[in-house]
């Protein structure tokens, strides 16, 4: 269940950070999902190019085939009261 903080988060910015929602072993499997479709898009230096984390400027749909378990995680949410 969504608090109401949560839920007026979703509709302003259009997401909602659910810590803890992932286990170690799923958030590493997405960690590896996310830079291999990005190596294969874009080549290694798309990669964390400064070692800051995150992407510089290259995006990339993530829920494919190629990304099952982005894919397994994504689902058209909309929070109601």
């Amino acid at each position: 269940m969504l608090s109401h903080q949560q839920i007026l988060h979703f509709r302003t910015f259009g997401y909602v950070t659910l810590r803890g929602l992932l286990s170690p072993a799923e958030a590493a499997t997405l960690r590896q999902e996310v830079a291999g479709a990005l190596a294969d898009a874009f080549g290694k230096i798309a990669i964390d190019p400064d070692g800051r984390g995150g992407i510089d400027g290259n995006y990339l749909p993530l829920a494919a085939n190629r990304t099952p378990l982005s894919l397994a995680t994504w689902s058209p949410f909309t929070p109601t009261c």
